[in-house]
């Protein structure tokens, strides 16, 4: 088994550079594995299954997507990657829609008024906004939504199973949000 830490500066990695996009970024992943499986050639009967999470929802499979790209056109003399699996838990591909829907949970157990459905979509249109020209300010403005979404909701989490069961207590943190919501517009 082999953890990559990646880009550069991840984790235990390190490195000069790093890349500037997936493309590159891709790339780099090959060469990674081309030099590995030379070093390694005895390896190569293994198959290579790789697995992430999280980001990994993104890279991983342009990364597959490109190995096989490679493998495609490659003579059966060339060096091919011995794809075998991936595998992605908890994956991350697309944020703006992530960051987007975080609300329907909430929403069905009706958590939320209209008003706060209302304000989560201009936060929402915001960060949609931002998205489409400057993703460096996205995190920023989604992160808004994200923040208001918690303190409306009582830190609702859709992914707790434990909202669920019939003792969830949906207004928990209902005096926190009393207290805080005329801090919010």
């Amino acid at each position: 088994m082999l953890f990559v830490d990646q880009p550069v500066d991840t984790g235990f990695s390190t490195g000069d550079t790093i890349p500037q996009n997936m493309t590159s970024a891709s790339e780099e992943f090959r060469e990674f594995l081309y030099k590995f499986y030379v070093m390694y050639a005895d390896l190569m009967p293994h198959g290579l299954y790789l697995a992430g999470e999280s980001y990994a929802g993104k890279f991983l499979p342009l990364y597959i997507h490109d190995m096989l790209e490679h493998n495609k056109v490659a003579t059966p003399d060339d060096f091919q990657f011995p794809i075998k699996g991936l595998f992605i838990g908890d994956p991350f591909p697309s944020p703006l829609l992530q960051r987007t829907s975080i609300h329907h949970v909430a929403q069905g157990l009706n958590i939320l008024s209209d008003y706060q459905l209302d304000q989560l979509s201009v936060f929402y249109q915001t960060c949609e906004a931002t998205i489409s020209f400057n993703v460096t300010m996205a995190a920023d403005a989604c992160d808004e939504a994200i923040n208001y979404f918690e303190l409306v909701s009582g830190k609702v989490f859709s992914y707790d199973a434990r909202i669920f069961t019939d003792d969830y207590e949906p207004y928990q943190y209902w005096s926190d949000f009393l207290v805080n919501a005329n801090n919010v517009s």
